[in-house]
């Protein structure tokens, strides 16, 4: 009996726009820096500061859809990680998962009750969504994470990121829509993932009851457009973002 074909590798999983995606390099690249920081190096902490800030404000951006808010809440965030890693002396894990814990703990601290989506605005109902569907969203979709840097990030399997994404798409197709679909059948988070990492995916060609959240992921995934003092508005560039202060 002849032996079964070899079976093609699995082409790798695309990159994190980010840059930040490979952890066994990000972790080498910050162990020396985190204990020097973890001894009270202010120096070393801002070379972590600086290759994170970035992507902790969108995130937080993302979250509070307000410049100045996400503002202060990076700024509070790198201050407790600094105070956290200088009192605990604790080096351990990789930085930007435990900043977005931290960001995400801050969100949940100081959010108050959610307004009202327009009903057309999927960006604004996805603060209607319960916190697991709206974090795996804002860091898939709105800050344009990777499937698997969103599991890193999120703390969540690559699997229960699929499954999240899919719910929390359906439910803001339904939210702006006012149409209520049938619940898809399996393996429409995979399906889904599929279509979603198309350049541009074709709501029409999937099956039915994944056409409603295709449609509407595109607009997630465009930068959040934001309201100036003034009334205008502006593009969520991280211009707003806090600068840590060096000693001279």
């Amino acid at each position: 009996m002849a032996p079964p074909p070899d079976r093609p590798p699995d082409a790798p999983p695309p990159a994190c726009p980010c840059g930040h995606d490979n952890l066994a390099a990000e972790l080498a690249g910050q162990r020396p820096l985190l204990e020097r920081a973890a001894g009270g190096q202010r120096e070393a902490f801002a070379q972590l500061f600086d290759a994170q800030v970035d992507g902790i404000y969108r995130y937080l951006l993302a979250w509070t859809g307000d410049p100045t808010d996400a503002a202060r809440l990076t700024a509070e965030v790198f201050t407790g990680a600094f105070s956290w890693l200088t009192v605990t002396h604790d080096a351990d894990g990789e930085v930007a998962a435990w900043l977005t814990a931290m960001a995400r703990d801050a969100v949940a601290q100081r959010r108050g009750p959610a307004g009202t989506p327009g009903a057309a605005d999927p960006v604004a109902v996805v603060a209607q969504l319960s916190d697991p569907k709206r974090d795996v969203v804002v860091l898939r979709l709105l800050c344009g994470h990777s499937l698997d840097h969103t599991a890193h990030l999120s703390g969540f399997t690559r699997r229960a990121v699929q499954e999240l994404q899919l719910s929390a798409c359906r439910a803001i197709w339904e939210l702006t829509s006012g149409t209520t679909d049938p619940p898809p059948q399996p393996p429409a988070a995979e399906q889904f993932e599929h279509h979603l990492t198309q350049a541009a995916p074709d709501p029409r060609r999937p099956h039915a009851t994944l056409a409603g959240p295709l449609a509407g992921a595109p607009t997630l995934r465009r930068k959040p457009t934001l309201k100036r003092n003034d009334g205008d508005a502006t593009d969520a560039e991280p211009s707003d973002k806090p600068t840590l202060k060096r000693k001279p």
